[in-house]
């Protein structure tokens, strides 16, 4: 069996699909799920998921550089951990803000759980 799981900052778990074979590619799952639609709802807010390489790289989608070729890229793989084949949490960054106080971040959340419920 091949789950999707979509779990928040705050560890909530906003989306699960566990109705494929272990057979059928991530990114298969990925396109035929409500995630794109939500996340499309969810780019004013500048949110993105953090996917393994089993994804592909899109603009709300942060995967692993394939072949990283410079220290930059290895950098960016180990410090996003976008490697780790475990990583399915969602990132609510603000560019602007990224010293955001804690009640910030919370309303931020908030507004991400109302599209995927």
């Amino acid at each position: 069996m091949n789950v999707q799981m979509v779990c928040l900052v705050d560890q909530y778990i906003s989306h699960v699909n566990a109705k494929y074979p272990g057979s059928v590619h991530d990114a298969f799952i990925l396109r035929n799920s409500s995630i794109p639609n939500v996340m499309a709802q969810l780019q004013r807010h500048r949110v993105w998921l953090i996917g393994d390489s089993g994804y592909p790289n899109l603009s709300w989608l942060v995967t692993p550089v394939k072949n990283a070729r410079t220290k930059a890229e290895e950098c960016y793989n180990e410090e996003e951990e976008v490697g780790d084949p475990f990583v399915a949490a969602m990132d609510a960054v603000d560019n602007e803000d990224v010293e955001a106080e804690d009640e910030d971040e919370d309303n931020r959340t908030a507004v991400i759980r109302q599209y995927f419920q």
